[in-house]
């Protein structure tokens, strides 16, 4: 029995981290509206639309990306230009603009690159 009790806690610690992702659907989405929450993906276009906007469509190219991120205001001072093609994390609010998923960020401290490679396969 301690046979079993050991291989399933190995399987679990070596499962549970490459499920620990934010994975989200609509479903899931919909029902963060309006709150602050986590969203991470990869950067696929960065448009600077001027110096208080910039539009970051994350999850595929425009205009078939899953979301969108709006950085606004003049406390988001960053480098948005070296985001593309790099996992970003947002904390911030989550809303609908025309029917599809927009987050907005107003300050800097709401985005979090990430900086380490890839492990076996994940996104």
């Amino acid at each position: 029995m301690k046979f079993f009790t050991i291989i399933f806690i190995a399987v679990c610690c070596v499962w549970l981290p490459a499920t620990a992702q934010h994975i989200f659907s609509a479903d899931k989405y919909k029902k963060r509206l309006g709150k602050i929450d986590t969203l991470c993906d990869v950067v696929s276009a960065v448009n600077i639309v001027n110096d208080t906007l910039t539009i970051l469509a994350m999850g595929g190219k425009p205009p078939y990306q899953k979301y969108t991120i709006a950085a606004k205001g003049s406390r988001v001072n960053m480098d948005f230009t070296t985001l593309k093609g790099k996992r970003v994390c947002v904390i911030a609010t989550f809303m609908m603009k025309k029917g599809r998923p927009e987050v907005v960020a107003t300050r800097a401290e709401e985005f979090v690159v990430d900086t380490l490679p890839r492990r076996n396969g994940m996104k």
